[in-house]
């Protein structure tokens, strides 16, 4: 147990970016989908096949290629799952006022305004909360884009059952119409709730955590992480924060320098081996925003991959789950370069982290806003009792409240 090192959240992992009580979530999705895999193929609810497939496939994604393929949340498919379920009971009841199945289209019109939410703010390319945002036409977009979904898919169903003489649904007319009403109904309740949440709402957590989550992959702009950044800049140097101006540049010398990629390991593995931090790599000491040494590699993707083989080969594969690090542009320089910021988010570890130098193996922690070695006696004694305190917070933390 005391060698067990705590997994990061979801949120702190970017090169891999699924801890495993995450994973545990999709494999438990995985297995209730293909039930309902199993289930529609039972009854001849064509409808859960065909929804069925893909979530499935998304799933296996998902957890095989988990840092190369779009971040889907939990929740999110949860939703999608519980849908599936209340509609296979509905064809077990078969009854004329069918409660679970009223209820499943409502939940079908939650799930269609959640997704219309997102789009909308793929399409505007910003992330919740930012300036001159207006909530009132993204929830109208939002009960459009759930209307008019569930609309093509009746549309679908009607004819596809026409040209394959397959029963997607058993529907009169007037079926029809109450099935698009809760529908209807669901993705307005969305859109209300999102107006009313402003911003810690469910609604907006779950599609706030989406759009972070891929926010490289969709053109999102993070300006709430910019924000958050400021904030950092303006509390100046600590214990948990740490500004370095440069990843291999000696700005005396204007040369490649080994020295300068130590310094930010140096960092990373102190923060690693004590309560955690952030790391920003391109900022000066007075709080400047002077931008990285971008301008040393040949890209951005060139500056991104030397940053993960540094993290690889002197820290270890097994601790990149604890680091996050992310590019944020503020302009450019007076030369023409990009202006980039290099935000490292680390997470504590109870497995001691080295740093590998050569043949040897340095052991680093914080010591107010500065990284110390301890060797020897020290080394041994200080993680001994971290294991110690970590060992108490993780019990602490399974006890029931």
């Amino acid at each position: 147990m005391e060698d067990a090192a705590i997994e990061p959240t979801p949120k702190t992992v970017e090169l891999v970016r699924m801890n495993l009580v995450t994973k545990k979530w999709y494999f438990g999705l995985l297995i209730l989908t293909i039930a309902v895999l199993i289930g529609g193929i039972i009854l001849k609810k064509y409808n859960e096949i065909i929804i069925a497939v893909p979530v499935i496939l998304v799933l296996l994604a998902i957890i095989r290629f988990d840092k190369d393929f779009i971040h889907v949340p939990p929740l999110l498919i949860f939703f999608a799952v519980i849908v599936m379920y209340l509609s296979l009971g509905s064809a077990l009841i078969r009854s004329d006022n069918n409660v679970l199945e009223l209820l499943s289209e409502f939940m079908i019109g939650i799930l269609l305004g959640s997704v219309g939410i997102i789009i909308a703010y793929m399409a505007l390319g910003k992330m919740p909360g930012f300036a001159n945002e207006k909530p009132f036409l993204i929830a109208l977009e939002s009960f459009c884009f759930g209307v008019a979904a569930a609309a093509i898919w009746n549309i679908t169903e009607f004819y596809l059952e026409k040209a394959m003489d397959i029963p997607f649904s058993i529907l009169s007319q007037e079926d029809a119409i109450v099935r698009l009403t809760f529908i209807t109904l669901g993705s307005l309740f969305v859109s209300v709730m999102f107006m009313a949440n402003s911003r810690y709402g469910l609604f907006r957590s779950m599609i706030t955590k989406f759009l972070g989550e891929n926010s490289d992959i969709i053109g999102i702009e993070e300006e709430d992480e910019k924000k958050e950044i400021e904030k950092l800049i303006e509390g100046g140097e600590s214990y948990s924060l740490e500004f370095k101006s440069t990843i291999r540049t000696n700005l005396k010398t204007g040369e490649k320098d080994k020295r300068m990629e130590k310094a930010v390991l140096k960092s990373i593995v102190a923060f690693m081996n004590s309560d955690g931090g952030d790391l920003l790599v391109g900022v000066a000491d007075d709080g400047e925003k002077i931008g990285v040494d971008v301008e040393s590699f040949d890209n951005h993707d060139k500056m991104g991959l030397h940053i993960t083989n540094l993290l690889s080969s002197q820290i270890g594969d097994e601790f990149i789950p604890f680091i996050k690090f992310k590019m944020l542009e503020y302009g450019q320089r007076e030369d023409g370069t990009d202006r980039v910021v290099v935000r490292f988010k680390c997470e504590p570890t109870t497995t001691p982290v080295f740093l590998k130098d050569g043949k040897e193996e340095q052991f680093y922690v914080r010591s107010g806003p500065s990284s110390v070695e301890l060797t020897g006696a020290d080394l041994i004694k200080y993680i001994d009792n971290r294991r110690k305190k970590m060992k108490r917070k993780y019990i602490a933390a399974k006890k029931p409240q």
